[in-house]
């Protein structure tokens, strides 16, 4: 079996391009919601990357916060790219 602990990955959103062009390039599926407000903010490089750390910020703290029933935390740090 495997001993080592598995890492969520999470890639910064830093720029629009640069984001499009990895998530495409590793066909991630983007949320909905994530999607449409980038594509709203995409002229603005300052605030694609406000919006990306702050998004991205909010995710880490709600991956890192979950617990199973037993209250012990699912995974035990994050792989940032």
């Amino acid at each position: 079996g495997i001993s080592a602990p598995i890492l969520p990955g999470i890639m910064p959103i830093r720029a629009y391009g640069a984001f499009n062009r990895m998530t495409g390039f590793c066909k991630t599926m983007i949320p909905p919601a994530l999607k449409s407000k980038l594509e709203q903010l995409k002229d603005d490089a300052n605030a694609v990357y406000e919006f990306g750390l702050s998004y991205v910020h909010s995710l880490c703290e709600e991956v890192l916060n979950a617990r199973l029933d037993d209250g012990a935390y699912i995974v035990p740090g994050l792989h940032i790219y």
